[in-house]
């Protein structure tokens, strides 16, 4: 793996360092008012894998802090095959009920859920978790645990696990069947929740011995599409999350995933997912501002997104507040995010680790960084938006349309980043746009008339 690691940085360090890191025409996730809405939140949470019960820490205080201190307004929420179906077919209910009652717990904080069915190594008798017990087939291939944890993905029994997972024209298709069929139900159990946002089918697909070059057009697209028509049986609006393989990818190497196809009645709802992780940072190493892996990554996934035709939602991302550059390093994700109009989730909000606050709740040096102006919803058809930290400028551009009512809503976190006041100019028109201020939430609402009409809004410090 360390080889896999030094032959990915030549090919980083060779990447142009002009390079195109925006799709052509960015397509946006939508609510029922036709808003284009942009998500920054947390998963929640990497304790979960680990609980009896396999659910996370957070309790309702604890999502208020995300949504009225952070202005979060999204939570990419992991679930697992192995407490849904403990027994082929048979489906925990208990389990569900306590993840629609977490569910709620986000609705009263106007908080969107995705609900992300979490793996890593396969299951959890190989130290991960995921599949439950039956779904386990190792053919006697042993898994011993090694260090670091991810190495374990390269023992003989997980990756003969994978593999009978993967191989659909073999004798175990049965199990991608009951996961379809599993994923059906879950849908079918929350399709009515209003905040549920989401599905990601399943997190960081790994192919075993299939793993490059066709595990992703000859594995992993059929995939998706059989869990994808199992969804729309019983669901036909809620947004499908889609991952490319997360071996390669995750770092910034070029996804060989397929265009997948929605088989929704009307135009397709699925989400480009991919996770953002710089292999040496990713080991404790120091970030010294080198933009180098961060326009790789860019640049791959703006060319797989001008394919896929899908938004974009960077899943997981995330450091050590312990490492050297951990707040810059933050600093320079938000910036990419804003410049690739992406919605993002940091990874995780376990206190300490790699989370907003240490293990005694206080938060780290990552919070200032991950709190910023970004608007929540947009009512029009965006341009661009961008926030400048160092300046404290936003600027927001959209054209209004027909069909898309409802305010355009944007964070402003007013208490931490501008104490002394700011100020807001529109280029339109006083009589075509309202505003209003809700100051226990930080959130600015504005209200414009007209279809066609071009705005551009800018905030600044009052300073």
């Amino acid at each position: 793996m360390r080889a896999l690691h030094s032959v990915l940085l030549l090919i980083f360090i060779v990447t142009l360092s002009a390079c195109k890191i925006v799709a052509e025409k960015p397509r946006y996730i939508t609510d029922d008012q036709g808003r284009a809405l942009i998500l920054h939140g947390l998963n929640t949470s990497s304790s979960a894998k680990q609980h009896p019960q396999r659910l996370p820490w957070v309790q309702p205080e604890d999502i208020e802090r995300e949504a009225t201190q952070w202005g979060f307004n999204f939570v990419r929420l992991l679930i697992f095959w192995d407490a849904i179906e403990p027994s082929p077919g048979v489906y925990d209910e208990h389990y569900l009920d306590l993840v629609a009652e977490r569910i709620r717990w986000y609705q009263q904080q106007k908080m969107y859920v995705l609900l992300d069915m979490h793996q890593d190594l396969y299951a959890i008798q190989f130290g991960g978790d995921g599949a439950p017990d039956w779904a386990v087939i190792t053919d006697g291939l042993s898994a011993q645990p090694r260090s670091p944890w991810w190495l374990t993905y390269l023992e003989p029994g997980v990756t003969r696990s994978f593999d009978n997972f993967w191989r659909y024209d073999g004798s175990h298709r049965y199990l991608q069947d009951h996961y379809a069929a599993m994923w059906r139900h879950v849908a079918q159990r929350f399709k009515d929740e209003p905040n549920v946002i989401g599905y990601d089918v399943m997190n960081e697909p790994y192919g075993g011995s299939l793993a490059w070059p066709l595990f992703e057009p000859v594995w992993l697209k059929p995939f998706y599409e059989r869990v994808i028509q199992q969804i729309r049986t019983v669901d036909n609006d809620t947004w499908i999350f889609v991952e490319p393989q997360a071996l390669g990818v995750n770092f910034g190497v070029a996804s060989a995933l397929p265009v997948i196809n929605d088989s929704r009645q009307g135009e397709k709802r699925l989400v480009y997912a991919p996770h953002f992780y710089p292999p040496l940072l990713h080991e404790g190493g120091d970030y010294n501002g080198d933009l180098t892996l961060f326009k790789s990554w860019a640049s791959a996934r703006a060319r797989e997104l001008d394919n896929q035709q899908m938004p974009l939602v960077v899943g997981e991302f995330g450091i050590s507040p312990q490492q050297k550059g951990a707040a810059r390093f933050i600093r320079d994700v938000m910036q990419f995010a804003d410049y690739m109009q992406a919605g993002w989730a940091l990874w995780s909000n376990d206190p300490g680790s790699w989370s907003p606050t240490d293990q005694h709740g206080n938060e780290t040096v990552l919070v200032d960084e991950l709190v910023r102006i970004y608007p929540r919803a947009i009512a029009g058809k965006p341009k661009t938006y961008l926030y400048d930290a160092n300046k404290r400028h936003f600027t927001l551009e959209f054209t209004t349309a027909k069909g898309i009512t409802g305010p355009t809503e944007i964070y402003i976190p007013a208490r931490r980043h501008f104490p002394e006041g700011w100020t807001l100019s529109v280029n339109v028109p006083k009589q075509f746009w309202q505003q209003s201020w809700d100051e226990q939430r930080e959130v600015l609402s504005l209200f414009t008339h007209g279809e066609d009409i071009f705005y551009r809004v800018e905030i600044r410090s009052a300073r």
